[in-house]
């Protein structure tokens, strides 16, 4: 029904929607997910697509061209919060704002199609008011509020990077591995709640906001002014954070890491080496470095998970586990067969996953970071750049390159 020719390739736009053709040396071929498509326009080496969504570009990055301003053109007919292409996909109503009549419109109940829940804090489809661990920390809702715990925030979280790691438990967020810039000194926390580890600087959520220490490389340590910060993340040489405007990262921005995109009620961020990736309405969004491609995710059906690994992506959606990028290792075409993946986390040039087996690893095992050992129900996962952790029945687990002690367990 379209055609539009540029540079040296083309595309059209026919009931499958979007097909390009010509040169590739921008990957302008590899066509993002679209969602019903109606019009496209072809660049010199970028492209163009107006979607339900508003406006996708794709291509040559050059100059911020495929980052597109904020476009007021995403149809909310009921104006519940979630996009009208978002509704079909879940099977909730366009044009009826609270789908299942319990009084809270589908933007913010957490599964619109049950009368009796709101609220899924784990967002592993279960309801709060059945499901025996809200939070999904491995530790049942009764043990929590006994304890004086929040059952609907993860109280337990471990994060390994490049060759050192850190956790937060009941005492608040200890480090440990090599320290050359402060990395494992942890600073005073005011009861924090999110921890993440980047190459050599930490960030942290407390009472105050985001805390960040270690390496600080063009203001990686320095955060922006944020509006109740609800996560962050650190990658390499900068960090991000999920706030009430969306996403705000600060730090260096040689890879265009800083020139963050807009979301739609933005769930999950990840941030690892020179890009990060976001779930949102609309999907998954990555920005920065498209070194192998990727931040450009192939086609995605629901995906409820999104990981930034090294110079690779991986997602869980419908489909089971599709990740996409550097596949020197098999980091993205290796994916074994999984069982109800619920938890992916990119690491260096492996992958891990937890299903119902336990975890699962694929990619590069030179250190032996793919290779878990035997675990106890875990419940937790992080890749680092050559190791790997987790949190089962019995403690924090790590595995992989034990370099400065990164995977002794203090």
């Amino acid at each position: 029904i379209q055609v539009s020719a540029g540079g040296l390739n083309s595309c059209a736009l026919d009931d499958n929607g979007v097909t390009c053709w010509g040169k590739n040396n921008k990957r302008q071929h590899e066509v993002p997910t679209l969602h019903n498509p109606s019009q496209v326009s072809v660049g010199n080496d970028h492209i163009c697509a107006v979607d339900e969504t508003g406006v996708v570009c794709w291509g040559s990055p050059g100059n911020g061209k495929d980052i597109v301003p904020d476009l007021n053109i995403v149809t909310d007919n009921d104006s519940d919060g979630v996009p009208d292409w978002k509704e079909v996909l879940n099977g909730t109503e366009k044009f009826i704002a609270d789908t299942d009549s319990d009084g809270v419109v589908d933007g913010l109940d957490g599964l619109p199609l049950d009368p009796t829940e709101t609220k899924d804090s784990d967002r592993d489809g279960i309801g709060n008011n059945v499901d025996t661990d809200d939070d999904n920390d491995g530790i049942p809702d009764t043990l929590e509020a006994a304890s004086g715990r929040n059952s609907e925030v993860d109280d337990y979280l471990i994060e390994t990077g490049r060759k050192f790691s850190c956790a937060m438990d009941g005492e608040g967020v200890k480090c440990w591995g090599r320290n050359n810039y402060g990395q494992t000194d942890v600073p005073a926390l005011a009861n924090p709640t999110k921890l993440s580890v980047g190459y050599e600087h930490v960030c942290a959520l407390d009472d105050t906001g985001v805390v960040c220490w270690g390496r600080d490389v063009e203001g990686s340590t320095i955060p922006a002014k944020l509006s109740n910060p609800t996560d962050v993340m650190a990658g390499k040489f900068y960090s991000c954070a999920m706030d009430d405007t969306g996403v705000v990262c600060w730090g260096r921005n040689y890879k265009k890491q800083m020139l963050v995109p807009d979301f739609s009620n933005p769930t999950v961020v990840s941030s690892m080496n020179q890009h990060s990736c976001v779930l949102d309405d609309t999907g998954v969004v990555c920005w920065g470095s498209n070194g192998h491609g990727r931040r450009t995710p192939p086609a995605l059906t629901n995906p409820t998970d999104v990981s930034a690994g090294w110079a690779h992506s991986c997602a869980i959606d419908d489909s089971g586990v599709v990740c996409w990028g550097n596949d020197n290792s098999g980091q993205t075409s290796g994916v074994p067969e999984l069982s109800n993946p619920t938890e992916i986390k990119s690491g260096g040039f492996h992958t891990c996953a937890i299903d119902d087996s336990g975890v699962v690893c694929w990619g590069r095992d030179n250190a032996g970071q793919s290779t878990p050992p035997a675990l106890s129900n875990p419940t937790k996962l992080s890749a680092g750049y050559d190791n790997t952790c987790a949190l089962d029945d019995t403690g924090i687990v790590c595995w992989g390159n034990n370099g400065n002690g990164k995977s002794t367990i203090p």
